[in-house]
């Protein structure tokens, strides 16, 4: 039987926190244990015809908000340790995560740029530049040498919602698209 690839990027702390918590010993232990990625495959379903694998989980990608991929299987997690209601700066980051040995799991993982409350991500990788919302900012980050850490930060707009000064993430600006016609869209909550 054809299997058809597909890739879970299961990073999600609320997810994956109940499997590394420490469970009573079983009346019948398990010949070996599982590991995380095995756990996580148990509480997955889907179609016969596909082959699932985790990409990526903690502690190399947590607390996932927003994910860009590039055309090269690369992935950009924005990760906000703030979740929604929390007000803490200096909690959120974007980390590339790359497969360099085609097994379908991340082995490289690098703190692309830090910011506030990452909630939209758009990768063109004509340019290596990341776009970012992260409110009230919508940003461009490149990477000109290509070794996964922006260099260069440009705030292309901002006042779009609020920042943490205000209240959590949750209910402003969350998300953002390129669209066909080449323009970015964002969604903006109802704050």
């Amino acid at each position: 039987m054809n299997r058809s690839p597909i890739l879970l990027a299961l990073a999600c702390t609320a997810l994956c926190a109940p499997l590394f918590a420490a469970d009573p010993a079983p009346a019948n232990p398990p010949a070996a244990p599982l590991t995380p990625a095995a756990e996580i495959l148990q509480r997955v379903t889907f179609p016969p015809e596909f082959e699932a694998t985790v990409f990526a989980s903690p502690p190399h990608v947590s607390y996932p908000v927003f994910i860009s991929a590039a055309p090269d299987g690369t992935l950009f997690v924005a990760c906000d340790e703030n979740g929604s209601l929390d007000r803490k700066p200096d909690r959120g980051k974007v980390v590339r995560c790359k497969d360099t040995d085609g097994d379908g799991q991340a082995d490289v993982f690098t703190t692309f740029a830090k910011m506030d409350s990452p909630r939209g991500l758009i990768w063109d990788a004509s340019t290596r530049t990341l776009f970012c919302m992260h409110p009230p900012n919508l940003t461009a980050y490149t990477d000109a040498d290509g070794d996964g850490v922006a260099e260069k930060q440009v705030d292309l707009i901002t006042g779009l919602g609020f920042g943490l000064d205000f209240r959590g993430a949750d209910h402003t600006t969350n998300g953002c698209r390129m669209g066909i016609d080449g323009w970015i869209y964002i969604a903006l909550g109802d704050y």
